[in-house]
């Protein structure tokens, strides 16, 4: 069984390098966890088919299995385990194989047909205007902040697009028509149910990540939430892939507590899967009453959700 580390490091935002003027063939190489700030480069090695990892500034700092460099990065035993849950592998993918994947990941360009929407631009008025619609103000700067983009032709006519990026590569997107048109989502393909919503902006960290839905509850909870330390990233779906797992998981440690909140017709399915979440470090909150979906939120609600208030989690059909 070989130790997935570039998956890891990827998936855990931690910067690595594999080559330079220092770095042997067929490893990777980190800031030594151990170091810490006095590492002034990336100073601790692994090599990536044997697994064997060490510091060149202090000959202590190694090991022949990935768990005592996983407890330094991770700081506790059940993330380790989970870590090695996910990335162990039964086969090893060389560095070159990756590099070739990687590359294909990030040819995805957004279609030239994908306008982006301004707020005084007449050709984005009917976009702009359902924004408004929606409560997001001011248009403009929201549009700019998640990349918003519209379409007046092709399988995307009349739909705002919005794009989902992971690490900076583009990974797909899904429009929202804003009319009478169906499906009200259309996806660019299956990928965007390996990824987050919103994901990237969500590695900056607050005291809340709020796990929903769909692309608008994201995008409302995010918007609204933010200054109070409220950040959002979606699902597009009621259930939690492997791979959106993974990134759950990575984020977790950037949060004070993740809650998930999901629509109002997914309560029962949210409660029977608990412990599925809970397991992931999820706590299972509910809507108040009278709200169909996360983007009806207020914006005192959605304070609520960093302040801890008790009906959103207890499950109470009050307030």
């Amino acid at each position: 069984m070989a130790f997935d580390w570039i998956g890891f490091f990827e998936h855990f935002g931690i910067p690595y390098v594999t080559s330079g003027p220092n770095v042997a063939e067929g490893n990777v190489y980190i800031q030594c966890p151990f170091c810490g700030g006095s590492d002034p480069s990336q100073h601790m090695g692994v090599h990536l088919e044997r697994g064997m990892w060490g510091c060149w500034r202090d000959r202590k700092h190694s090991g022949r299995k990935p768990d005592g460099l996983l407890l330094a990065i991770l700081g506790s035993r059940s993330d380790v385990a989970r870590a090695k849950e996910r990335f162990l592998s039964s086969s090893f993918v060389p560095l070159a194989k990756r590099e070739e994947r990687r590359e294909g990941k990030e040819s995805l360009r957004l279609p030239e047909a994908f306008l982006p929407i301004k707020a005084f631009d007449p050709k984005s008025g009917r976009f702009s205007r359902y924004l408004r619609r929606r409560g997001f103000y001011p248009v403009s700067a929201f549009a700019d902040n998640y990349d918003l983009r519209y379409c007046h032709y092709g399988s995307q006519a009349w739909r705002i697009i919005i794009p989902a990026w992971e690490s900076g590569r583009l990974i797909g997107w899904t429009g929202r028509a804003i009319g009478n048109r169906y499906p009200r989502y259309k996806d660019s393909g299956p990928e965007l149910k390996e990824t987050l919503l919103n994901h990237d902006s969500a590695l900056l960290g607050g005291r809340v990540l709020v796990v929903v839905e769909g692309p608008f509850d994201c995008l409302w909870v995010d918007w609204v939430g933010r200054e109070f330390g409220v950040r959002a990233v979606g699902l597009f779906g009621k259930s939690v892939s492997s791979g959106q797992a993974s990134l759950l998981f990575r984020l977790k440690r950037r949060f004070e507590k993740v809650v998930l909140l999901l629509d109002a017709d997914a309560r029962s399915a949210s409660l029977e899967a608990s412990r599925d979440y809970e397991a992931l470090g999820l706590k299972v909150a509910f809507l108040p009453k009278g709200v169909g979906d996360p983007a009806e939120l207020s914006i005192t609600q959605v304070m609520g959700l960093a302040d801890g208030i008790e009906p959103f989690f207890n499950g109470s059909k009050g307030v």
